[in-house]
């Protein structure tokens, strides 16, 4: 098995490295949403409520 097959197969390790990988990167540009704030925007997790945070960093993770 290749590491994209892996990947491909394991869908809640495929949503953990995306979600990873949008939050750190977000984070070095200065974003204050937290790894569950931006799994939810990514996944539309409508039980978590994201409160207090600029619309510019949900929108930044949207896009990734």
């Amino acid at each position: 098995m290749t590491i994209l097959e892996f990947i491909l197969n394991n869908k809640d390790f495929s949503k953990d490295l995306f979600t990873r990988s949008t939050y750190h990167s977000n984070a070095i540009e200065g974003s204050t949403l937290t790894y569950a704030e931006t799994y939810a925007i990514l996944y539309n997790d409508n039980s978590f409520k994201i409160e207090g945070k600029e619309p510019m960093e949900i929108y930044e993770a949207m896009k990734q």
